[in-house]
């Protein structure tokens, strides 16, 4: 990278939470070096901000002003069912009788996978299931120009009018849908709370209208999708210390369902420990109330003081 373009520049970065976590410390110092060594400033955007940079200047508000906006939000209730798994094809098969009764019902449903494949395969069924019910895909395997298209067509869905989306996780972030109903294969919270934000999104339903239920799907193999994404190039969970599906699993376990306005609520301090190994990983959360796994940081770096060049702010 040519550094010296990036001095004295305003440099924002939107939906920061997709920069994968063993990168953070890397970022972390190549753009603290920049406002260190020039006047360049930085700012982060996200609904679900992770402490990124260390010192960054929150511009939502103080903690009780952000507590403050969170507790306004009850768009939607998220129910746990990720703890029992089930194998794809089975997952497909108990999806069937339900996606009747919400149809006929007139919902609007988002099931949301973690790989193309998987979603392919639920998509496949669910157009097989439903013939007289549009389903769309959106993935990385449709091209940019069709995502747009379909996006556009469930945005035109009217009140009443029944329809089946079948993601990945492009869908997550930039995407301003408003679905009833959504299924999630389980990921990291940040992930989770991405995908929770499509559901009853301009609160069309009401306090709690939205129903968002996480599972977790296998292969027929047993493997986890999850497992396949978002570990699988984490050399600490490769070597049986704790990724940020394990740490998110303990952030959830003594929980079968919980409010948006609860999620702010979560434990500010978990740690978990791998009785086969000697690392201890432990979750701390920013503001926002979001996992943060120290493991992926520089405790230098991450325990310096303020820099005002650095800030961050929320995007819903």
């Amino acid at each position: 990278m040519r550094f010296h373009a990036l001095m004295d520049a305003l440099i924002i970065l939107d939906e920061v939470q997709t920069v994968p976590c063993r990168l953070w410390d890397l970022v972390d110092q190549a753009l603290r070096g920049l406002t260190t060594e020039s006047r360049t400033h930085i700012l982060l955007m996200s609904a679900t901000q992770p402490a990124l940079l260390s010192g960054a200047r929150e511009l939502a508000g103080d903690p009780e002003q952000v507590a403050a906006v969170f507790a306004q939000f009850k768009r939607y209730r998220l129910r746990l069912c990720h703890r029992e798994r089930q194998e794809l094809s089975a997952f497909i098969q108990s999806l069937q009788p339900r996606l009747t009764a919400w149809c006929a019902q007139g919902k609007r449903v988002l099931i949301t996978l973690n790989t193309r494949a998987s979603a392919k395969a639920v998509w496949r069924a669910m157009r097989a299931q439903q013939p007289d019910i549009p389903v769309w895909l959106v993935s990385a395997d449709v091209t940019p120009r069709d995502r747009l298209i379909k996006i556009a067509a469930i945005k035109a869905l009217s009140n009443g009018q029944p329809g089946i989306v079948v993601s990945t996780q492009t869908i997550e972030a930039g995407v301003d849908i408003d679905l009833d109903i959504v299924i999630r294969d389980f990921a990291p919270l940040d992930a989770l709370i991405q995908i929770a934000g499509r559901c009853n999104r301009n609160n069309r339903l009401g306090d709690h209208g939205g129903q968002v239920e996480i599972v977790s799907l296998t292969n027929p193999r047993g493997c986890e999708y999850a497992q396949m994404v978002y570990d699988a190039g984490d050399r600490q969970a490769r070597s049986g210390q704790f990724g940020l599906l394990e740490m998110t699993r303990e952030i959830l376990a003594d929980l079968d369902e919980i409010g948006e306005e609860s999620i702010l609520e979560l434990p500010s301090d978990r740690v978990i420990h791998n009785p086969n190994s000697f690392h201890r990983a432990s979750i701390r959360f920013t503001d926002t109330g979001y996992a943060v796994p120290s493991c992926c940081a520089n405790s230098e770096t991450r325990n310096s003081s303020n820099n005002q060049r650095i800030s961050s702010s929320r995007a819903s």
